[in-house]
């Protein structure tokens, strides 16, 4: 999604470079920076962990309203991603909301027909080994790759 939108604006946007930390990482990494006067890190997508402790530590920088109106759909959030708004505040904006799954996730150009049924999921893994993961329930997410 980041990498689509930089390419089509390349006016706008010069580069993007990633890093990746686990919850607690993330938090201690912003706020050794912050603390540092040296953040270089421009925006942030966690999750609920993540976004909870640098509430508690005060890390995050306000959103809204200041940036509402480039924030568009918020109004015609569901009622599950609603009430995850509510517990971001003004420092977050929920981005994608599902009811604790299952989920399945695929890239269309690998999978261009995904399994439509528990049946199909099952045929599609046992054709495709080692294409079907799901996460370990004490890492929490959804996991299914192809």
């Amino acid at each position: 999604m980041i990498d689509e939108f930089v390419g089509r604006n390349k006016d706008q946007v010069a580069k993007v470079t990633y890093s990746k930390a686990t919850a607690p990482e993330l938090v201690g990494k912003i706020k050794a920076q912050q603390s540092a006067n040296r953040v270089d890190i421009g925006l942030v997508l966690t999750g609920v962990d993540g976004l909870a402790a640098g509430i508690e530590q005060g890390l995050w920088l306000p959103l809204l309203p200041t940036y509402a109106s480039r924030l568009t759909g918020m109004d015609d959030y569901l009622p599950g991603a609603a009430a995850m708004q509510r517990l971001a505040g003004d420092v977050g904006v929920t981005v994608t909301y599902y009811p604790s799954g299952p989920l399945i996730e695929y890239l269309p150009a690998k999978v261009p027909a995904p399994p439509t049924s528990a049946a199909e999921l099952l045929d599609y893994a046992k054709a495709n080994p080692g294409a079907v993961q799901y996460a370990r329930p004490a890492n929490s997410g959804p996991a299914a790759r192809s």
